[in-house]
Formats: structure tokens, sequence, C-alpha cells
């Protein structure tokens, strides 16, 4: 399986973010949250709430049809936002990075690649946040890149 570079640096990994995953339509042999950026203390026994800026969300998923519009594979979420890897919700058979009411999704995708890869080949993407910038891989290979005007620092619930 091809493997991605991502330009970040590794701050904080939490193991319970990996999982195996079934959807009716997709399925995600492996789901990982990489975050970059975490504010908190981990010195003490309980660690303080963490908030979450820069982060990588990467998945390994495999399409049940490349017809399919909509739906996550992997989401992060706060009690206002989030941020997700999406198919297909706005430009059909594209791989977009979701966010709540489209806030730091490019809605102009005509330009982004379509998916080819046919039911039981296994794809990974990545999306990597890295302050305004917005950078999505599909299997390595740099797919979209752009900036948004509504960066989001999300917060863990009170």
């Amino acid at each position: 399986m091809p493997r991605i570079e991502v330009p970040i640096t590794l701050t904080h990994f939490d193991p319970t973010a990996t999982m195996h995953a079934k959807h009716d339509s997709i399925t995600c042999a492996m789901v990982v949250l990489l975050v970059g950026t975490v504010t908190a203390s981990f010195a003490r026994a309980q660690p303080e709430k963490a908030s979450i800026g820069d982060k990588t969300l990467l998945a390994w998923v495999q399409l049940a049809s490349l017809d399919q519009r909509g739906g996550s594979v992997l989401t992060l979420q706060d009690l206002r936002e989030f941020d997700g890897i999406v198919f297909g919700e706005i430009r059909p058979g594209v791989w977009m990075p979701g966010s709540h009411l489209f806030h730091r999704t490019e809605t102009r995708q005509n330009s982004w690649p379509v998916e080819t890869a046919g039911p039981g080949r296994t794809v990974q993407v990545a999306i990597v946040y890295r302050g305004a910038k917005i950078s999505l891989y599909r299997d390595g290979q740099l797919a979209a890149e752009y900036e948004t005007q509504r960066a989001h620092l999300f917060q863990p619930p009170m």
C-alpha cells in the first residue's frame, strides 16, 4: 500500500483514534487522526482539555460505488463545527475536505481529480490542515490545495 508523507509535526497521538469501521457504502480499513498542534498540559494525571488546531485526517477506504454521494469517512467535531473526509458531496466522484456549512470546504472543485478506484480497491485519503492552508492527498499525491478564511480551533466539551 502506498505511504503518504504529510508536512506535520506530531506532538500528540491518540491511539484510540485508530479503528476498524464498516459503513453501508464505504469500508474503512483504518482511520487515523494526527494532531499537529495541541494546547494542553499532559504532565498531570488528568490532562487538561486540549484544543486542536493543525491536524491530519487519514483513512484507507474502499468505496462500494463511485456513484455514492456525501457521508464522511472520518470526522472531527466539537459542539459548533466539524471537519471530515467526504466523498462526492459537492462534485460527484470527488474526495473533499467536508466542513460545517462548507465553512472550510472549497466548493469550486472542477479541477479536482475524479476517483477511479472501483469496489474492492483500497485508496488512501488524507487531509492536512495547517493554519489556513488545507491540502487533500489521494494515495500520497496532492489532489487539491487551498486556503480558507475560516480556520477553526476545535474545543473539547465543557
